[in-house]
């Protein structure tokens, strides 16, 4: 597991659930995430990291939006390259 990633959770092998702080502190960024499928989905924005009532992550990614379930996400860090949608996406 990450060293930044601020989880709360279990033994080895066990999805850890992220804070919703930890969220917060990266919406607007450009981040990657790890689902417990063992799946990525890298270089996209994280417009929302979920409210009170509402358990998914609203990312935008290859020009659409997507709605992740908190409960299939293990982990989520800031990208720390640009891709080419950053550029696309300011409209350079």
């Amino acid at each position: 597991m990450r060293s930044d990633l601020k989880a709360s959770g279990s033994s080895a092998g066990t999805p850890v659930r992220v804070q919703p702080a930890h969220l917060a502190r990266l919406e607007g960024s450009y981040v990657s995430v790890a689902l417990v499928d063992g799946s990525r989905i890298d270089d996209c924005q994280l417009v929302s990291g979920g409210r009170e009532g509402v358990a998914t992550l609203w990312l935008f990614a290859n020009g659409k939006d997507r709605f992740v379930p908190l409960s299939q996400v293990v982990d989520v860090w800031e990208a720390t390259s640009a891709g080419w949608c950053h550029g696309r996406a300011s409209g350079e």
